[in-house]
């Protein structure tokens, strides 16, 4: 279950905020407590900025699950042509060396036809 909400819709926001900015909260719920799966819950938050058009920064901050907590972020370039996006999950062992256990990086290009 989860909400996103445009904030630059919002007339009071709009105002305040240069470029376009989305935030979003989502709740997941596991019903089997099996590999892959828990039953314990997991809130996540997420908000997207974009200062340009072409230019969209992402961050992200869960809690709960099998993980506990995780820290992310990301940022793209979007053309009229192709979109690059970069993006890294579990960087929170950045302020808590002793957390380490991994991190990913992800790596997404569209091309436009």
């Amino acid at each position: 279950m989860g909400v996103a909400v445009e904030m630059t819709k919002l007339p009071f926001f709009k105002k305040m905020l240069f470029g376009e900015m989305t935030l979003a909260a989502d709740y997941n719920q596991g019903f089997d407590d099996v590999p892959g799966s828990t039953t314990r819950g997991r809130v996540s938050l997420g908000a997207e900025y974009r200062p340009f058009t072409f230019l969209p920064l992402r961050a992200g901050v869960a809690f709960g699950g099998e993980d506990r907590f995780n820290l992310a972020f990301g940022l793209g370039f979007h053309s009229s042509v192709f979109d690059l996006d970069l993006a890294s999950e579990n960087l929170n062992w950045i302020f808590n060396t002793d957390s380490f256990s991994y991190v990913s990086l992800a790596l997404g290009m569209k091309i436009k036809f």
